[in-house]
């Protein structure tokens, strides 16, 4: 099992820089990848859309590629743009007569200021992919480790659904003979004495409709393949998100089939348990 949100880096020095790779993950519904290259390094990004992909199936992903110098290498102006931009803003403001200065502080925030000796032209393809390996080495080990930990949650969560069920199961088959003693005792206390048939006629009824024997065995059911789906390997964040919602659908008619105060604690802590495990399933891939 796999986390969704993750994070990496990985670097390499080559041709004089250090190229630097970062990848940050949250979940997502579907597969969403979003690669934030150097300028002019368009042609590198279907590469590393493939190599993203053998890594994850569901989740957001972000991958910033960046580019620093090293060993005395330094970035420079590049005089003559700035020389345009400069002349730029100056017929801007005095052709609007704007307000302001323009210091040093403005020039240097402008885009595509800076060069290096690095030619465009260098062939990057090998640095970018050492670095990319690196950077999905670490954010699928760290995916890896918070997945183990929602993992140890999810399965102690489904065993203790499934001790409620097993409780539920044992006090509703006792709900008919508290259900037969409360009308009695509530008979007696109005004073009102009603034929033996209609009594069996009213226990009937609250039988049918009080019977949750197939709703408890289909929401035991479920968390038996709950907890062989969580322990298999691969994404399987779908299948236990739909589990989930179907062992909150039975819960939910069991709560509303049964008004008996001794079944509501259980019932209660079995709600508040899948609607955790529902929460934390979010993550999962």
């Amino acid at each position: 099992m796999k986390s969704m949100t993750g994070y990496g880096r990985g670097e390499v020095v080559a041709n004089g820089q250090r190229l630097i790779v970062e990848i940050r993950s949250v979940n997502h519904r579907y597969r969403d990848i979003s690669v934030h290259l150097p300028k002019h390094w368009l042609a590198y990004e279907q590469p590393v859309r493939k190599e993203l992909q053998a890594y994850f199936f569901r989740g957001k992903v972000d991958v910033y590629v960046q580019r620093e110098p090293v060993d005395g290498l330094v970035s420079t102006l590049n005089w003559e743009r700035t020389e345009q931009w400069i002349h730029l803003l100056r017929t801007l403001k005095e052709r609007y007569q704007l307000a302001g200065d323009i210091d040093v502080k403005t020039v240097l925030l402008l885009p595509d200021l800076w060069q290096t000796d690095v030619p465009e032209d260098v062939d990057w393809s090998r640095p970018l992919l050492e670095a990319l390996t690196e950077a999905c080495r670490q954010w699928d080990e760290m995916r890896r480790r918070e997945g183990a930990l929602i993992q140890k949650e999810l399965c102690a969560r489904n065993a203790r659904v499934v001790e409620y069920v097993q409780q539920m199961q044992q006090e509703s088959g006792r709900l008919l003979e508290r259900y037969r003693r409360r009308l009695q005792e509530r008979l007696h206390a109005l004073g009102v004495d009603i034929p033996e048939e209609k009594l069996h006629a009213e226990l009937l009824l609250f039988a049918e409709k009080a019977n949750v024997d197939e709703e408890l065995s289909r929401l035991q059911s479920h968390c038996w393949q709950f907890a062989r789906i969580v322990e298999e390997m691969g994404a399987n964040g779908k299948k236990l998100d739909f589990l989930l919602q179907e062992m909150s659908r039975e819960i939910h008619t069991i709560s509303a089939k049964v008004p008996d105060p001794t079944l509501n604690p259980l019932i209660l802590a079995t709600k508040d348990e899948i609607d955790k495990m529902r929460e934390q399933i979010q993550n999962v891939e």
